[in-house]
């Protein structure tokens, strides 16, 4: 089990970070072909990560629901608010 604290790392560079032990790249035994080698991942201060610039701001996150004109946009700072 790995513990990341998301106050230490930018929001990418920790997500990446996240996304290579959960598939498992991170150990000598990895091969494409097994799903189950990665390791369990907590990340704790959620709200608390960190972004370059000011794309807490300006960066958009788009659903549609598969409806027409049901294309739904929310600000990142809006998510980090409500649902870190």
């Amino acid at each position: 089990m790995h513990l990341f604290n998301a106050a230490r790392f930018p929001l990418g560079r920790m997500a990446t970070h996240i996304a290579t032990i959960i598939r498992g790249k991170n150990k000598p035994t990895f091969t494409d072909n097994k799903a189950d080698e990665g390791d369990i991942v907590v990340v704790v201060n959620a709200a608390k990560a960190r972004c370059n610039g000011r794309k807490q701001f300006y960066k958009m996150y788009y659903t549609h629901t598969g409806y027409a004109g049901a294309l739904k946009e929310v600000k990142m700072s809006y998510l980090r608010e409500h649902d870190p």
